[in-house]
């Protein structure tokens, strides 16, 4: 029996072989969008003053090992055959053509800032030149990711794209940020983002500048992210300068489609997530790219186009919460109001003298996990015995879900061990301070004895527990 488009997408929407968010959409729009039908339902009109819209794809991943068994980086034949490169070109024979394509970050995978990665990871970019870049038919810009971080070969590769860049279309003015020229050779892949003051001076003459009417901030790991607490602080006193209407952060790192509303500093930040085209699974519905549709200086709406684990394209699913996104709290914002102090790692001052199997980052202490002989992370850190004549009776702490233990002492020698409930990802913690506890310094360890890293981003005292 021979079916058409619309009849198959929907017998395959009535199993179980598609993702619930495609078989969601198939149940509201039909399964059978196409750009035109897409483009309406996100208010788009190509007549309309400034209409233009551009392409966001994200987290490739891109790997010649065609031995890898899970998530994105099943990569056997993603990229040397059809993939979701054909149908962005296909895009090139609409009456009105993309404007660009922003590729985001981890577009290979496995580099870290230590120099012994950098000679396989030129030969990687290589190949990613080859079978992405190279065949891309629509203008493209891109950046480097968190699992590609190292500037060094990718410039080699890359020699004329700059690591950061930015251009205005139609009253929005685009920025790409680079994160990652801030890490040592012993961080880990996810340290965080910062950015030097050079690109900040960069970033803030042109949000100086523009007369734009939204400003479009492109990084790889969200801005919203408790790995980004850092550069969110960087950024607040720029963003704050800004005279134009909306901001925007798109971006990719955490594989979903999410849309949230965040602030920093003064300003409100619209927040979009795209997952990766090559998808988590071979599921249907489970790879894509997302579509913005821009008119008169503002983005109006997006769309997701959906395609099979063989590249093949599905059709676009308009997503309502672009431009109308769920708020979300802030890391920093979960630390208590009425703490008499509070401290966050890449921020503030922290000793932590006597600490075991701790990497310092970016934006948390990682805690390692036990390792092959039992020795396990142990982060131990002070805080003051009491602020103005206040006494500190208990100590919220932002980190990780671990099993673990808590010590508190007086002097750092003898410990007393206090329970925490690990039961809920909810932070901040609560350690309570024992009321017998002496001396001017409180000495807190915090013990990973769990099978997992644990990320540890700061602390806030209160007067009562």
């Amino acid at each position: 029996m021979q079916l058409d488009r619309r009849s198959f997408i929907k017998r395959l929407a009535a199993t179980g072989a598609v993702s619930a968010s495609f078989r969601a959409w198939c149940a509201e729009y039909g399964a059978d969008y196409d750009f035109s039908a897409a483009a309406s339902a996100c208010g788009w009109d190509s007549g309309a003053k400034d209409a233009f819209y551009f392409l966001h794809a994200t987290d490739l991943h891109m790997t010649e090992n065609p031995d890898w068994d899970r998530g994105a980086l099943q990569m056997k034949d993603k990229f040397m055959g059809r993939c979701f490169i054909d149908e962005i070109n296909a895009m090139n024979t609409l009456p009105q053509k993309p404007s660009m394509l922003f590729l985001t970050g981890d577009l290979i995978s496995g580099v870290t800032m230590n120099p012994k990665s950098w000679a396989w990871a030129e030969k990687k970019w290589a190949h990613y030149k080859k079978y992405v870049t190279d065949r891309l038919a629509v203008p493209w810009r891109q950046f480097i990711g968190n699992n590609d971080c190292a500037a060094v070969p990718y410039r080699k590769v890359f020699s004329d794209q700059p690591l950061y860049w930015s251009f205005e279309k139609g009253g929005i003015c685009f920025a790409g940020l680079h994160g990652y020229d801030k890490w040592k050779p012993e961080n880990t892949n996810h340290a965080g983002i910062l950015y030097g003051a050079e690109q900040l001076a960069w970033l803030r003459g042109i949000v100086e500048k523009t007369a734009a009417r939204t400003l479009v901030i492109l990084t790889h790991e969200p801005l919203k992210d408790d790995d980004s607490h850092c550069a969110r602080a960087q950024l607040a006193p720029i963003l704050d300068l800004f005279r134009g209407e909306e901001v925007w952060n798109i971006c990719g790192h955490n594989h979903t489609n999410l849309a949230r509303r965040i602030r920093i500093g003064k300003r409100e930040i619209r927040s979009v997530e795209t997952m990766t085209p090559v998808g988590r699974g071979f599921t249907i519905g489970d790879g894509g790219y997302r579509v913005f549709f821009c008119r008169e200086g503002r983005i109006c709406g997006s769309a997701l186009r959906w395609l099979t684990p063989s590249g093949e394209p599905i059709g676009y699913a308009p997503d309502a919460s672009t431009c109308n996104p769920s708020c979300m709290k802030l890391l920093e914002e979960t630390l208590p109001s009425d703490a008499l102090a509070s401290a966050l790692v890449g921020r503030d001052k922290f000793d932590i003298a006597g600490s075991e199997m701790i990497q310092n980052r970016i934006s948390d202490y990682y805690i390692c996990r036990p390792d092959k002989n039992g020795k396990h992370g142990r982060l131990v850190w002070t805080v003051p015995r009491s602020i103005d004549g206040r006494r500190v009776a208990s100590v919220r702490i932002l980190c990780g879900p671990i099993a673990g233990h808590v010590g508190v002492s007086s002097d750092g020698k003898t410990w007393r061990e206090t329970p925490i409930d690990w039961s809920s990802r909810a932070t901040p913690r609560v350690i309570e301070i024992p009321p017998d506890i002496e001396g001017e310094t409180i000495w807190l360890r915090l013990s990973n004895e769990s099978t997992y890293e644990c990320k540890f981003f700061g602390y806030a005292l209160k007067e009562h527990a």
